[in-house]
């Protein structure tokens, strides 16, 4: 059953919609750099934060979260970007309520399941946190993160990966660790996104293999772009102004688009509770 409650959100500036959905374990505050190029632009900027939401099992749990928060927000049609988890529910907003998505942008983002090798992983981040939330653990989550640019990214960036990754509810950890490994494979909904999109990925990611946007570029039938930036699995903190740029761009050139009528009615937009 859908959770029901109104999640952690904020909301700046005025104009077209841009919903930024941010990844496990990781906080809204990821994009903090993005926030003033795209109200600049004339964007209205809704970040919903997922870090106290332990409720939500699954991936279609966060993404009726959102749809429900959008709803109360008076937004029916908008455009969305996602980095890593935020990509899976992303594609869980693009595959029920399709209609009602302007463009979708993709950040680190790979449409397959964990393989056995990162289930396993997962399963074990979610047993130790269980034991005992102690630094260690956490510590593991910001090695993760960071690996293989330890010597390119500065200590003030690494400092904020922590302090995110430190914030993170431990339920709600736990609870994203949990349908992370339990989300679907939406290598075939690819083929059936008619909307505008855009992929972006880091040349150095330790997660989500560069090769995955090539793929999923070579699916999307509207793919305006595909970019392999010379970075990690932290764009938007690595290298902001270089992703701010690209989001600006992208959503300005779809922002026509998002003064159509959304075909579906709003009630029939999100399952009861």
């Amino acid at each position: 059953m859908p959770v029901e409650t109104i999640i952690p959100y904020n909301d700046i500036g005025q104009g077209p919609a841009v919903v930024l959905i941010h990844d496990l374990p990781l906080t809204a505050d990821i994009w903090n750099e993005q926030i003033e190029p795209l109200k600049n632009a004339g964007f209205r900027i809704i970040l919903p934060d997922f870090s106290r939401c332990s409720a939500h099992k699954t991936i279609s749990d966060y993404s009726h979260s959102i749809l429900r928060l959008l709803n109360r927000l008076g937004l029916r049609r908008f455009a969305a970007c996602g980095m890593g988890m935020g990509g899976a529910i992303l594609f869980d907003l693009l595959e029920h309520h399709g209609t009602r998505i302007a463009g979708a942008c993709f950040i680190s983002t790979r449409p397959v399941q964990d393989d056995v090798q990162e289930r396993a992983r997962r399963g074990e981040l979610i047993n130790a946190l269980m034991k005992n939330d102690g630094p260690e653990v956490r510590e593991q989550l910001v090695a993760m993160l960071v690996a293989g640019r330890e010597e390119q990214l500065s200590e003030h960036l690494v400092a904020s990966v922590r302090r995110m990754v430190n914030n993170y509810d431990r339920d709600a950890l736990i609870s994203g660790l949990h349908a992370m490994i339990n989300r679907r494979d939406y290598t075939r909904l690819l083929t059936t996104l008619q909307m505008p999109t855009l992929v972006v990925g880091g040349e150095h990611d330790s997660i989500c293999h560069p090769h995955h946007l090539a793929i999923m570029a070579g699916k999307l039938p509207r793919c305006l772009g595909t970019d392999k930036l010379d970075g990690g699995r932290l764009l938007s903190l690595e290298l902001p102004q270089e992703l701010s740029r690209k989001l600006v761009g992208f959503f300005l050139g779809i922002a026509p688009r998002r003064n159509q009528p959304p075909a579906e009615e709003a009630e029939d937009l999100v399952p009861a509770g």
